[in-house]
């Protein structure tokens, strides 16, 4: 997972402007050993049958490591807020609120990421409207940046069990001091086995020019943030793991230190095998390849031919 991650973000500037993102980090207890896994699922019906705005729409399902589907919507509100509307500032329209709960509540989100929703009493107003029609997602998480009107919601059956949500991200443009424009969040939601997901949720810029600086630009800047804020989480996690790991081993009173590393598999070890001197080089023999008449897999081939350090 967190390599195709990273493979994702390597163009983040190229991205779209709202999406969300979504870790999985399996459960520590017994039996619940396998990597989760990603199925995009169709609706059950049409989406472009109920609303005008349904193509802002997304329907996933995250197969746990447990096998538990946990189902999860995107959702780009448009507006859900108190803003001017020709002459006057008014909420959303009645019945396009309408047109939005009652295409969310078909979905039957588990967890729902949606963006340009208004302040927090706008996104507690939408819980109770969803409530109303069957879904119930009781927990949620609200945030923004230095655009106050439109924000980041998160609802969530499941409770959340950690925050990390970014407001005043900042980046140097044309000599000036830029707070991202909607922030960042970043929630784990806990499920009812101990499955923890990871979601990020993010709305750039738009492409609507403004005078003050190219939108473009800003665009590229905040999606920089967000690839800086992945790329933190990664190397904690990595970093959480392979401790994991060696507390289970007995070291035999031998030192060992333990090094998360970004970029090229290969490149990586070889750089750090020459910067800490190494005499000798472990790794495992088992390939990714299903061929059982393979021994050496990729990574231990390449370096058994590549390197100039005995290889174990």
């Amino acid at each position: 997972m967190q390599l195709a991650l990273t493979k994702f973000l390597k163009n983040a500037p190229l991205l779209a402007g709202a999406f969300f993102l979504l870790f999985t980090f399996p459960s520590c207890k017994e039996g619940q050993s396998e990597t989760a896994t990603w199925i995009t699922s169709e609706p059950d019906k049409p989406v472009a049958e109920t609303s005008p705005e349904t193509d802002e729409s997304t329907a996933s399902k995250p197969n746990t490591t447990s096998g538990q589907e946990v189902r999860f919507l995107s959702y780009n509100l448009k507006n859900y807020l108190t803003m001017r509307r020709g002459k006057e500032y008014l909420p959303k329209p009645e019945n396009e609120i309408k047109a939005a709960v009652a295409l969310m509540a078909r979905q039957k989100p588990d967890i729902l990421g949606i963006c340009e929703i208004g302040t927090k009493e706008d996104l507690l107003d939408l819980q109770r409207r969803l409530k109303n029609a069957g879904i119930d997602l009781p927990h949620y998480e609200h945030t923004g940046g230095r655009d106050k009107v439109r924000h980041l919601g998160l609802l969530s059956r499941y409770p959340i069990v950690e925050t990390n949500s970014q407001s005043e991200l900042s980046y140097e443009m044309n000599g000036e001091n830029w707070i991202i424009s909607r922030g960042i969040l970043d929630a784990t939601v806990e499920t009812e086995k101990g499955n923890q997901l990871r979601l990020l949720g993010v709305h750039l810029k738009s492409k609507r020019e403004i005078n003050q600086a190219d939108q473009e630009l800003i665009r590229q800047n905040e999606a920089r943030l967000l690839r800086n804020h992945m790329d933190a989480i990664l190397e904690e996690d990595s970093t959480n793991e392979l401790l994991n790991i060696l507390s289970q081993i007995d070291r035999k009173n031998v030192e060992v230190a333990s090094v998360s590393i970004k970029g090229n598999v290969i490149d990586s070890i070889e750089a750090l095998a020459e910067y800490v001197k190494a005499d000798l080089i472990v790794s495992s023999a088992k390939p990714i390849s299903k061929d059982e008449t393979l021994y050496l897999g990729k990574i231990a081939g390449r370096l058994v031919k590549d390197t100039n350090i005995p290889v174990l």
